[in-house]
């Protein structure tokens, strides 16, 4: 990805810098392993194609509680018609989902709720709140970022956080709420931008659940339509409805309507808010504890090469 991400806590304000000595920053960090900044000129319009959507999210999610679900534009080459290069804040701590689920495939049932939820928060701030709406156009695993906010171990608690990244080859789109009727689906011209989000969403989702240790021994009810779903309370039952609910919605793909994600969240939501609100200590501490486990080798290193380059600019 030819983006430039900067730790939040980094020992210096790049905003305070003048352009020389960012200038001399970035040329120093595109020649080195930290990161890579493209000058191929494709790639560069497709990162000003970036930067105009990151301020379109930046600046209407500043008083929405989506705002936590994606990285804060910081900063980008306002020297240049075609910008090459840009700064975004990002978590001290944290890996993609791509990387967790490489390194440890089953997580417990509250990690696929904080998913659930987060990344269904993110995609209805998209498609449903920005003006004009936004299509991810790349969503999968490598795409979802998750992590903490916080680089020191004392300071990190509480639940992770779930953010959607690399915006290079997302578009505006347009939606049409009148032609909300229930013999509408993906493949109908004014849902097909959000279409391949709506379709690998799902797709994420059903994997995540999938893997839980639960579902493999478990003979859930046949499920023919998303709006059939049986009261069942039991702790992990819910779970279970789930993944068969998002596997149904798999095989029918296209034939989803564009609100599958909305009716998934609304049955589904209460009861994953209700399990991470009473989140045991154990089950938080085993998502923090992986979490570091996978990142942490890339903070360190990340920390001991940014100390390098601005040693040698400072």
């Amino acid at each position: 990805m030819d983006r430039l991400m900067l730790l939040q806590d980094a020992p210096l304000s790049l905003v305070k810098w003048n352009e020389v000595k960012k200038e001399r920053l970035f040329s120093a960090m595109c020649s080195s392993h930290y990161t890579h900044v493209s000058h191929n000129s494709t790639a560069n319009k497709g990162m000003k194609n970036e930067i105009a959507l990151l301020k379109v999210i930046r600046d209407q999610s500043d008083s929405h509680y989506a705002q936590d679900r994606f990285f804060q534009l910081l900063n980008w080459d306002t020297s240049r018609l075609t910008p090459q290069w840009f700064t975004t804040s990002t978590f001290p701590i944290g890996c993609t989902l791509e990387e967790l689920q490489y390194h440890y495939p089953s997580m417990p049932e509250d990690f696929t709720w904080l998913v659930f939820t987060q990344l269904l928060e993110a995609l209805d701030f998209l498609h449903n709140v920005c003006d004009p709406p936004i299509a991810h156009g790349d969503l999968f695993p490598g795409n979802i970022m998750i992590g903490y906010p916080n680089s020191e171990s004392k300071a990190i608690g509480g639940l992770p956080q779930v953010k959607l990244i690399d915006f290079e080859g997302s578009q505006f789109s347009k939606r049409d709420h009148t032609l909300a009727s229930d013999n509408v689906t993906l493949t109908d011209h004014a849902y097909q931008g959000f279409a391949s989000d709506i379709l690998q969403c799902i797709s994420i989702l059903y994997i995540i659940t999938a893997l839980h240790p639960s579902i493999s021994d478990y003979k859930p009810p046949v499920i023919n339509n998303s709006c059939e779903f049986p009261d069942i309370e039991a702790d992990s039952a819910k779970l279970h409805l789930l993944s068969e609910t998002l596997k149904a919605s798999q095989q029918r793909a296209y034939g989803n309507t564009p609100w599958v994600l909305q009716s998934l969240y609304n049955y589904f939501a209460p009861r994953a808010y209700e399990k991470l609100a009473n989140i045991s200590e154990s089950a938080e501490a085993q998502m923090r504890d992986v979490i570091l486990d996978v990142s942490r080798p890339k903070f360190v290193e990340t920390q001991r090469r940014l100390v390098e380059l601005f040693d040698t600019l400072v």
